[in-house]
């Protein structure tokens, strides 16, 4: 474990010098694990805080995709908006409300398994925004673009927009302990899977499954409900062997070391 920002450090240059060896030498383990490990799951809970103030170049870049931001260098070097964003020109949205800290590690866990990992999950508790903002169509898009499986328990106790529980009492937060009222932005579990590349024995499960089930190989037959009741069946039951693999994997090694040989058995001699 280590005391790092997880939001930079990934791709670009350093953007922070430390002074202190011990923190220096944390810092560069930190980076080393950002750039060479193989990442398949991002756990968190990320600040909910509207006015995360001025970010560093790698972070305010993290939520430009969700904006429709391309950005191009001006006379100085430095990058500039090109033309209106696509959330204005597609969506009419022209004020919109991005800049919470929450969303840029929603951008950084969706770069960092649903694009570039061969297969993952990503689970957040977060600010339930997301869900239903008329900022969050093009975050909402790419998130269901980029994961294969996604399940989101809304725990809503957005006090701010007085919510109500069905029978009308004041929804509160599941962070509330009796002594008060918790945060007062509703909040959310949502867990993400990518399993689009994984593969067993060299072969893209999902892939291969969708193949043998291409219309041009089924005279023109598109997937039935079973079929994709299964697939999702099948995403499922993926996700739950990712998420138990490392498990597995120390299991097998200890049961192989402690199994009986063919000699233990007295069927060799």
């Amino acid at each position: 474990m280590f005391l790092t920002n997880a939001l930079t450090g990934w791709d670009d240059p350093a953007q922070i010098k430390v002074n202190f060896p011990e923190l220096r030498e944390e810092h560069e383990l930190a980076r080393h694990v950002k750039r060479d490990a193989r990442i398949i799951v991002v756990l968190g809970n990320p600040p909910y805080n509207r006015f995360a103030g001025a970010a560093i170049a790698e972070e305010a870049d993290l939520v430009d995709h969700y904006k429709g931001i391309r950005r191009r260098p001006d006379r100085k070097g430095k990058a500039r908006q090109a033309g209106e964003s696509l959330l204005y020109t597609r969506w009419g949205i022209r004020k919109q409300l991005l800049d919470d800290l929450y969303i840029r590690f929603f951008r950084l866990a969706e770069t960092r398994i649903g694009e570039k990992a061969e297969y993952g999950i990503v689970s957040f508790i977060s600010n339930s925004s997301y869900l239903t903002g008329r900022s969050h169509p093009i975050m909402r898009e790419s998130l269901l673009t980029n994961f294969h499986e996604i399940w989101i328990d809304n725990t809503h106790g957005n006090r701010i927009a007085s919510e109500r529980t069905p029978w009308g009492d004041s929804c509160e937060t599941i962070f509330s302990f009796g002594t008060g009222f918790g945060n007062k932005v509703g909040t959310c579990i949502t867990t993400f899977v990518a399993v689009w590349r994984y593969e067993l024995g060299g072969y893209p499960v999902i892939k291969k499954w969708l193949g043998y089930r291409h219309a041009g190989r089924a005279a023109g037959r598109p997937l039935t409900l079973p079929d994709a009741r299964h697939l999702r069946s099948m995403v499922q039951r993926l996700a739950a062997l990712l998420v138990l693999q490392e498990q597995m994997d120390a299991l097998y090694e200890k049961t192989a070391a402690e199994a009986f040989t063919a000699e233990d058995l007295g069927l060799r001699s």
